[in-house]
């Protein structure tokens, strides 16, 4: 009984490997097809513009490959969010789009590999703590609004600002509502704070402070107060 119920499971697996590895196969020749296609018209037009010499030859030769680079690059732009738009209602026929993604956005990320573990590993996080899915994505959901809400406050301050900013994360954990979750993130904050030893002299220290004393690069001197680094 216990055999045949693995070999099941294992089946399973495979069929639904299988369907993956299909789909995702298939996408893919759907979007090389519009690449190709694009690409052939994108080659015979830029050979017609050469044979015709429709474009002025008296212009330099930089602004000659300026004039033929800008639409070449403009038309593979909107091929190349054409394949993701593809990409993204495949996700969306077959429900692949993780917990708090935006397909199109996740679809994005795939195509460019830019990676995604950011906002996923709180979806992945929530599960493991076994929360439902309505919950987990909830969690994920407020976790981007957090995320964005807190970098759009960041972008008014100024570089030194900035460099003060910080999140006490001892006041925020006391805001957490799950009574076992808050008593187990107490604990891991009293370990950190046994075992990491911070100099109050360097955390207090300004990025100028920090200059003058010889331990980072020069950023005193820096036209309209901005950054940089000599």
């Amino acid at each position: 009984m216990i055999w045949s119920n693995k070999r099941r499971v294992a089946s399973i697996k495979i069929n639904r490997m299988l369907r993956q590895f299909l789909v995702g196969g298939g996408v893919s020749l759907v979007t090389i097809a519009i690449h190709a296609v694009v690409m052939t018209s994108i080659v015979r037009q830029a050979r017609d513009i050469g044979t015709t010499k429709a474009i002025d030859p008296r212009l330099h030769p930089s602004w000659l490959l300026t004039a033929v680079m800008v639409p070449i690059v403009s038309v593979l732009m909107i091929v190349h969010f054409l394949e993701v738009s593809v990409w993204a209602l495949t996700y969306l026929f077959v429900d692949a789009t993780p917990l708090g993604h935006d397909v199109l956005y996740f679809a994005f990320v795939n195509y460019t590999t830019l990676g995604y573990g950011d906002i996923t590993s709180v979806a992945v996080a929530a599960l493991a703590e076994q929360f439902s899915r309505k919950r987990a994505r909830a969690t994920s959901a407020a976790t981007i609004k957090a995320y964005r809400t807190h970098m759009r406050a960041l972008s008014k301050l100024s570089p030194i600002e900035i460099w003060h900013s910080k999140i006490e994360l001892t006041r925020e954990v006391k805001k957490i509502t799950d009574r076992r979750l808050r008593q187990k993130l107490h604990a891991i904050l009293a370990t950190v704070d046994e075992t990491v030893s911070v100099s109050p002299r360097a955390a207090q220290a300004t990025p100028l402070d920090l200059e003058s004393q010889g331990i980072c690069p020069s950023i005193a001197s820096q036209p309209k107060g901005l950054p940089a680094i000599d």
